[in-house]
């Protein structure tokens, strides 16, 4: 099915002067390889193998490698407070996946591959021209492999959404808008799988039926999955699960039988700098690859199951060289989240404002709400400091909530902090850049916006970002990190207290006790849908 593409796309030809041609232009000619994988549905059940051909580009010039391939994908965040507005404005979701999208692309470049003899006996059965039996071909449009593909894929779908209508995003390339009257229509891509959301249905199968004119679906429809993960509908809004990627994770470290984990880690649990000899890890490295389940784990964690971001990032901290404590860490991580499986990350409008009327998105404006904290030189491997974010889409009229939950954050700074100041001053500074870059795109999706909110728990951190309590023992911090300042300054910000036991970005700095870990948990929108559901304000 995948070689019948290529022959009806015309991607490779035989032509021995187009071939001349290439070679003449400095064309190196590379080899074609394959790849295979098992496609499944949201819910776990088979889909379908899927194979795909890529030019082996490392070969080629430096400048025209896949070493550094660039591939159009929105940014995380902004696609989630894309659907967290849509929820709020009762809007449709549909996703649709684009038909060989890069197959769409006319190659620019003087690109030759080179296929095997078993290759080409297939190809020519299935109807492809090669009277001279060359196992050189010249490539003729977009392959998976070079760097340039993804970026020429997404000029090409720039062109077809400017045509239809649509006004891109300054801020995320892959992202779009079209208005017309009252109509609004929002369009997010990754890759070739597109989501789109809107509060006319009639007019945007209208028009999505004009952007069929230049691109094949092989999937159109509500919302009910995107990128692995499962959307459900429910009469307040949305709830997202992982259950498929968890059952996969599960039986990578055969878990699925082991007793129920309903906490992830002790609070005394944590990554340490020792190294196991090849004995003690022998048994654990031919059972479980380490890198491979982390890596479906971070997923997971990072796109829906956000209080364990910090457990992911810790371990792959480690992914070198982990020892026996890392691969115990792992697998509780696992047995918790497959114990959990059920849990959902829901996106809930409220019924009621603050003042207890019926809510109306159009009574007022939409704000960025953002709490940040810092673990100071808490990791031993290397004494940095940790670095929480949490991010609410919220509305001017619900000033007693934090809104919708957006996006998530983990990272280890990547200097060493001298202070605990600084260290909340690096975390604050972190998330103030992601939510100017937020708003940014808000004020494109929603026009007029409030000025975000960014809240710390550490008074003389932000005694230092309302330039007061300065000290010359602060005078390096300053120097680094004055972009808080600026904002507030030109009203881009406003920055504000909360007491550390209702700072929700608590949970991705440390290991938590099971009371305040479930407590945050639920805040972060994460709730067992077999549990009657608290109030919305968090």
């Amino acid at each position: 099915k995948e070689m019948t593409k290529y022959i009806t796309y015309g991607t490779f030809s035989a032509d021995p002067t187009k071939i001349k041609q290439r070679l003449e232009a400095g064309a190196k000619v590379v080899q074609l390889v394959d790849v295979l994988d098992i496609k499944t549905h949201a819910n776990g059940a088979y889909d379908k193998h899927k194979v795909r051909f890529c030019a082996n580009g490392k070969l080629e010039h430096k400048h025209n490698a896949h070493r550094n391939p660039s591939s159009p994908v929105v940014d995380t965040a902004a696609h989630s407070m894309i659907v967290a507005l849509s929820v709020f404005e009762g809007w449709t979701n549909y996703v649709a996946d684009c038909e060989n999208a890069y197959l769409n692309v006319t190659e620019d470049q003087p690109r030759l591959v080179r296929v095997s003899q078993a290759f080409m006996d297939i190809f020519v059965s299935l109807g492809f021209h090669n009277p001279n039996n060359s196992l050189i071909l010249a490539v003729q449009t977009g392959l998976y492999g070079y760097d340039d593909t993804g970026k020429n894929y997404q000029k090409l779908v720039g062109q077809v959404l400017t045509k239809v209508g649509f006004n891109q995003c300054p801020d995320d390339m892959c992202i779009w808008k079209y208005t017309e009257k009252d109509t609004i229509i929002i369009t997010s891509f990754h890759v070739d799988d597109f989501h789109f959301t809107t509060n006319n249905d009639t007019r945007f199968l209208h028009v999505f039926k004009q952007i069929q004119q230049y691109f094949a679906f092989n999937k159109f429809e509500e919302m009910n999955s995107f990128l692995g993960l499962s959307y459900t509908k429910a009469p307040s809004g949305i709830n997202i699960g992982t259950e498929a990627l968890i059952n996969v994770a599960a039986r990578a470290v055969n878990v699925t039988n082991a007793p129920p984990l309903y906490h992830p880690w002790k609070c005394k649990d944590e990554i340490t700098p020792e190294t196991s000899s090849p004995e003690e890890v022998a048994e654990y490295k031919s059972s479980i690859d380490y890198s491979s389940v982390l890596g479906l784990a971070s997923y997971v964690c990072q796109r829906a199951r956000w209080e364990l971001q910090f457990h992911t990032n810790s371990l792959s901290s480690k992914q070198k060289d982990p020892n026996v404590n890392d691969y115990e860490l792992l697998v509780r991580l696992i047995r918790y989240l497959y114990t959990t499986k059920h849990y959902r990350r829901y996106m809930e409008r409220p019924e009621y404002d603050a003042q207890g009327n019926p809510f109306n998105p159009r009574g007022g404006r939409y704000t960025l709400t953002g709490m940040s904290d810092a673990d100071y030189a808490s990791r031993k491997t290397d004494r940095k400091s940790i670095s929480g974010s949490i991010v609410y889409l919220s509305h001017s009229t619900l000033s007693n909530s934090n809104g919708i939950p957006i996006t998530a954050r983990t990272n280890a700074q990547q200097t060493i902090a001298q202070s605990s100041n600084e260290s909340e001053l690096v975390a604050g500074n972190a998330l103030a850049k992601r939510l100017v870059f937020l708003n940014n795109i808000l004020k494109f999706i929603a026009p007029n916006p409030a000025p975000a909110k960014l809240f710390m728990d550490n008074e003389g951190a932000i005694s230092i970002a309302h330039s007061v309590g300065r000290t010359k023992r602060s005078k390096h911090i300053e120097v680094k990190h004055f972009y808080m300042r600026e904002l507030i300054k030109n009203n881009k910000l406003t920055l504000h207290s909360i007491n550390t036991h209702d700072n929700v970005a608590d949970v991705m700095t440390k290991s938590l006790g099971k009371i305040k870990f479930r407590k945050f948990r639920e805040s972060l929108g994460i709730k067992d849908p077999n549990e009657s559901t608290s109030s919305y304000d968090h």
